[in-house]
């Protein structure tokens, strides 16, 4: 989290948000590793895909008064963080209960 708000602090709110967007893609990366799980060529094609997008997106417009570098890395620095938690957590939950 602190990631994210030094993220919004030094670039805009529209890049940090557009690069957290691609968390869905990341983890489905690390889908197969964590929970055995199968990627097609289909699946493949859809996360670079929504790569170009979001390099599109962010990079497209050019740079701005309030856009630096530095919070764009802090922005996939929370993605990358973010979506480690996602999957550890999903992973303890396969062991243990909701309460433990």
């Amino acid at each position: 989290m602190a990631l994210f708000y030094s993220a919004v602090k030094l670039t805009s709110i529209i890049d940090v948000t557009v690069i957290g967007a691609s968390q869905p893609a990341l983890v489905m990366l690390a889908a197969p590793r964590f929970f055995g799980e199968r990627l097609g060529r289909r699946d493949v094609v859809w996360i670079l895909l929504a790569a170009v997008g979001v390099t599109v997106a962010v990079i497209g417009p050019g740079t701005t008064g309030h856009h630096k570098l530095a919070g764009d890395l802090m922005a996939v620095g929370s993605l990358v963080s973010f979506s480690g938690y996602w999957l550890v957590s999903q992973r303890a939950r396969e062991e243990h209960g909701a309460v433990e």
